[in-house]
């Protein structure tokens, strides 16, 4: 199983490069229209709806975390960016 999300990750981080490859140095500030869950127009500035993206993963990690504890089990240790680095860079 991990082998398997390991490379679907890897299989989404490959798309995700792709498309920033795609826009180019100035896409970050492209205006992208679409339909919302919903149905409704919208309009967002890419590098909006990447940091939307970035704020709405840390709100379902404290989801999970919030959960793990409920049914006492225990949660990673830090799940923080910075903590993931500093583990990086210590090994």
């Amino acid at each position: 199983m991990v082998r398997s999300l390991r490379e679907a990750w890897q299989e989404l981080e490959r798309d995700v490069r792709a498309v920033l490859r795609e826009l180019g140095p100035d896409g970050v500030d492209r205006r992208f229209d679409y339909k919302s869950l919903g149905g409704m127009p919208q309009s967002s500035i890419f590098w909006q709806m990447l940091q939307h993206v970035v704020n709405h993963a840390s709100y379902h990690r404290g989801q999970i975390t919030t959960m793990l504890r409920q049914v006492e089990a225990m949660p990673p240790k830090s799940m923080d960016l910075i903590a993931f680095y500093r583990e990086r860079e210590a090994s």
